[in-house]
């Protein structure tokens, strides 16, 4: 678990867009991999100081000065073992003691998240560490790193997951492909599924990481979470809309009757006729082909 030049662009991005460091923790103790002139350039573009004093008050290559230098007064980490002194021990497969609830302004999982087997109660225990106003702030891995981890995350978990009916706020999904010799040299934010109502895909080969910003907006303590898929949810809502004879728009009704029913042989017609004739998809380095209607470039 470590905290690259990416990662300290994204924490700073993250600053710019309202979130509080005032009080926050890592999952696991987060290693800071950036030199200090390289940390120094990196922070000034988001004109944020430097201050050298907080980096070298310490020996030990942690994570804790620059979440000083990003506002923070609390910064603790939680973790399964002491070997790195983590300031909190906890199991996150098992739900947080009543102690760390409601407690944090921010809760930064910068790769810990894909290595804990039971990932729902581990997401919940994030939701659940921050105060109403506080933020979820993760890089974590999506594509080409099998055996990194127990998991690679999709996009739409996160757009499932960070709702309103699980007192949350997605302020941001993006993704970022690591490139030989260069590493992430771009980020494009992705729409979500639900929205633009159909699955967003990515096939490449090489290694790619999601940033998340999620805010919390409403107690978590009570919330049992139960994101879906939302192409299937699509499905069973138009299928109990005809059993029930619920009046359904017209079009969503046809795309159902189209899934139900048409062989694969005629979808797969269908698939390439539209691979040939859609004009919104470009060629990204590293993504490969995508519609640019889902990923779309930002800035950092």
């Amino acid at each position: 678990m470590g905290i690259t030049r990416n990662c300290v662009k994204f924490l700073s991005y993250a600053k710019t867009k309202g979130v509080s460091y005032e009080k926050t923790i890592m999952l696991g103790r987060q290693t800071l991999f950036v030199a200090d002139d390289e940390m120094k350039e990196v922070l000034s573009k988001f004109n944020i100081s430097f201050q050298s004093q907080f980096f070298k008050a310490t020996t030990e290559h942690f994570a804790e000065p620059l979440f000083r230098v990003l506002g923070a007064n609390v910064i603790d980490s939680l973790d399964y073992s002491n070997f790195e002194n983590a300031s909190i021990l906890a199991d996150l497969n098992e739900p947080i003691p009543a102690s760390l609830q409601s407690k944090y302004t921010a809760v930064f999982d910068g790769g810990t998240l894909e290595h804990v087997f039971n990932f729902p109660q581990a997401i919940k225990n994030c939701m659940d560490m921050l105060h109403v106003g506080g933020h979820f702030v993760s890089i974590t891995p999506t594509n080409n790193q099998c055996g990194h981890g127990f998991y690679q995350f999709s996009p739409e978990l996160f757009f499932s997951l960070f709702t309103y009916r699980h007192g949350f706020k997605l302020n941001l999904i993006a993704i970022g492909v690591e490139l030989p010799d260069i590493g992430i040299a771009e980020w494009y934010a992705v729409q979500d599924p639900h929205h633009v109502k159909q699955r967003v895909t990515l096939t490449n080969s090489s290694p790619s990481y999601l940033m998340i910003m999620a805010e919390k907006i409403a107690d978590t303590k009570d919330i049992i979470l139960r994101p879906m898929q939302s192409d299937y949810q699509f499905v069973w809502e138009v299928f109990s809309s005809i059993k029930n004879d619920i009046p359904r728009e017209k079009e969503n009704k046809l795309i159902y009757y189209y899934r139900k029913y048409t062989p694969e042989f005629l979808k797969r017609i269908v698939r390439n006729i539209m691979g040939r004739t859609v004009k919104k998809q470009i060629n990204i380095e590293g993504f490969g082909k995508v519609n640019s209607d889902y990923f779309r470039k930002i800035e950092l």
